[in-house]
């Protein structure tokens, strides 16, 4: 395996990390070109005149040691192409990702790995890439890699001060004003654009075009009206018929045996569903031709003038109801204090 070789296995990391958060994640413009940085630097360095100078050295693999993918990043010699901070800024980003598939333990463990070692390629555990004869010659380990213990209060320390070198760098400086400069440029460009657009002296010669809604024809408006119509005169037709449903019952709970009285309400009512069937019937079969809007109000007016006395006839009805029992009421009230006074008779 040569060096372009390890680069283009090395660049799969910021790939997916540049998709992962460039592209779908944050949606920044800067974080998408600080993503996009390190991708370059890789195709700069694989096809361009820009070489890596240093190295970070793999660990050696234990003998008999299982082989497992996600360990592999840990045995592997990795050229030095990315700028410290943005090694600084992979490292945080392949942690975070890690997290959040956690689940996934193999991709994430694959993850954690290779934080490490953009980590320690933000520290300067590297060391400078041997000579190479035409780029080509496996390259050898120049002696065993610098490796330290630190506890996690060192390891957050030193990530809250490289991501602070990392949005402080002149880099991330750069660009910004560039972004900032771009999105004033194309602000600009717009509201030009929309004041030439509502001038109609700017350029006489131009042709201009302009997208209007069509406007609905006298038709479809009448027909709209129709079946708004018949669709409201429906609705009172099933309220009418929901308060004969419960009608029975209310009525034998006010008058009792009294089949007469119920007789004549329930009557009523029923006449009253009868004449809403007919107004709706009506409505319907004029619909069918007729397209004057003022025969349809007068199908609309019929319909809630007929559903407006039934409700004031079922007001009444409840008020009375409730009169009966506050005469019970006060009826049970008197009784009870009644025998709360004869009681002084039995002393």
């Amino acid at each position: 395996m040569n060096v372009n070789e390890d680069l283009r296995r090395d660049m799969l990391v910021p790939i997916i990390l540049f998709i992962v958060f460039g592209i779908f994640g944050i949606g920044l413009p800067l974080f998408f070109i600080m993503t996009l940085i390190p991708v370059l630097c890789y195709v700069l360095a694989i096809y361009g005149s820009s070489k890596p100078k240093e190295i970070y050295l793999g660990k050696n693999r234990k003998r008999n040691a299982p082989y497992r993918f996600w360990n592999e990043p840990k045995y592997q010699n990795h050229p030095v192409v990315l700028p410290r901070v943005f090694c600084g800024l992979e490292a945080i980003l392949c942690l975070i990702l890690g997290f959040s598939i956690l689940i996934l333990f193999p991709i994430s463990f694959y993850l954690f790995n290779w934080s490490s070692i953009y980590w320690a390629m933000a520290e300067g555990r590297v060391a400078p890439m041997p000579s190479i004869p035409h780029g080509q010659q496996r390259y050898a380990k120049q002696g065993p890699q610098q490796t330290s213990k630190q506890s996690a209060e060192d390891v957050l320390r030193k990530m809250g001060e490289t991501t602070q070198r990392f949005l402080q760098s002149d880099e991330v400086k750069e660009a910004t004003r560039t972004i900032r400069t771009t999105v004033a440029n194309v602000a600009q460009e717009v509201g030009q654009g929309m004041k030439n657009a509502k001038s109609p002296t700017s350029n006489p010669t131009q042709k201009q075009t302009s997208y209007k809604k069509p406007q609905p024809s006298p038709d479809e408006i009448a027909q709209q009206l129709k079946i708004e119509v018949i669709r409201q005169i429906e609705a009172n037709d099933l309220k009418l018929q929901d308060i004969n449903r419960s009608l029975a019952g209310m009525l034998e709970t006010m008058f009792g045996n009294s089949k007469i009285t119920i007789a004549k309400y329930q009557a009523g009512v029923d006449e009253a569903i009868e004449m809403s069937s007919q107004n709706l019937h009506a409505a319907r079969e004029y619909a069918k031709t007729g397209s004057n809007p003022e025969v349809m109000q007068k199908f609309l007016d019929r319909s809630n003038l007929i559903n407006q006395k039934t409700n004031e006839l079922i007001d009444a009805l409840v008020t009375h109801q409730h009169n009966l029992m506050e005469e019970d009421v006060n009826e049970l009230t008197n009784s009870l204090e009644d025998l709360q006074d004869s009681l002084k008779y039995y002393r």
